[in-house]
């Protein structure tokens, strides 16, 4: 996918932007760009800038299916095997704060105002890394 970013803002660490305008304000800030690319960061006070961004990419919701198995009894001289099936559904971090803190660089988390999901995505610094992945610049 091309994606042409009008512009790309460094922002501070969420510790200064919560600093300067307050923790609801810093969240609004952020919520409100229209594009937002996350590329790695540490954790710091308060669970710091990859707690932080962590929850703005969102939670998801998984089913996990768990089998059981019980041994084999004997009733009546045949021997049976129960097995049974349940789903859990779990409600958890789409991206963890220590994958964010463990991304390679240049590679992170991008959303872009005419999509709703958040993308991985790689910054291609030279034509040398656009040809290793594959990519044609235009």
């Amino acid at each position: 996918m091309k994606i042409d970013l009008d512009r790309l803002t460094e922002s501070q660490l969420i510790a200064q932007v919560r600093g300067t305008y307050g923790d609801a304000e810093a969240q609004t800030i952020v919520e409100n760009c229209g594009n937002t690319l996350i590329l790695r960061c540490s954790a710091s006070e308060r669970g710091g800038t990859a707690e932080f961004a962590s929850r703005l990419i969102g939670k998801r919701e998984i089913i996990r299916r768990q089998v059981s198995h019980n041994r084999p009894t004997r009733f009546g001289g045949a021997a049976h095997q129960t097995r049974s099936t349940s789903d859990h559904h779990v409600t958890e971090d789409a991206v963890m704060a220590s994958e964010i803190e463990q991304l390679p660089d240049l590679t992170g988390f991008l959303k872009v105002a005419s999509r709703p999901e958040w993308r991985r995505a790689t910054i291609l610094r030279s034509e040398r890394d656009r040809a290793r992945l594959g990519v044609h610049s235009h």
